[in-house]
């Protein structure tokens, strides 16, 4: 079952993106829903430890709601896809990759997506 991330950011992070005085565990439910969620090959804390990395949790974050922002804007509710231009598909395609660097979610350079890897992704990324 995968945890969800992002409410588990919440409950270890503030709004302003400062920890909150919170315990072990809690940080490293938040290293285990990192791991699940992004790239299991990148540093996001120490497990034993609860030891949390800072940047790439953050960073982590704000790719996934850079992405759910953007998806609506170049998939419709269906899933097919708009009229909405490259830029708007690279973007979509660089914030994927950010959350997945070993996906195969298209080319950065062109714009061309593979839709049904990006829509797989957001499903997931929909239950976290």
């Amino acid at each position: 079952m995968q945890k969800d991330f992002l409410g588990l950011y919440r409950t270890v992070f503030t709004n302003d993106e400062t920890p909150k005085s919170v315990g072990r565990d809690e940080c490293v439910e938040l290293i285990e829903a990192a791991m699940e969620v992004g790239s299991p090959s990148m540093d996001y804390g120490n497990l034993e430890t609860g030891v949390i990395n800072l940047e790439n949790v953050k960073y982590l974050r704000r790719s996934i709601l850079r992405f759910m922002y953007l998806y609506p804007e170049v998939f419709n509710e269906d899933d097919s896809i708009k009229a909405c231009g490259r830029e708007k598909c690279k973007s979509l395609i660089y914030y994927a990759y950010s959350i997945r660097p070993n996906g195969l979610f298209g080319d950065l350079d062109t714009g061309w997506m593979n839709p049904e890897n990006i829509i797989a992704l957001y499903k997931e990324l929909k239950k976290c």
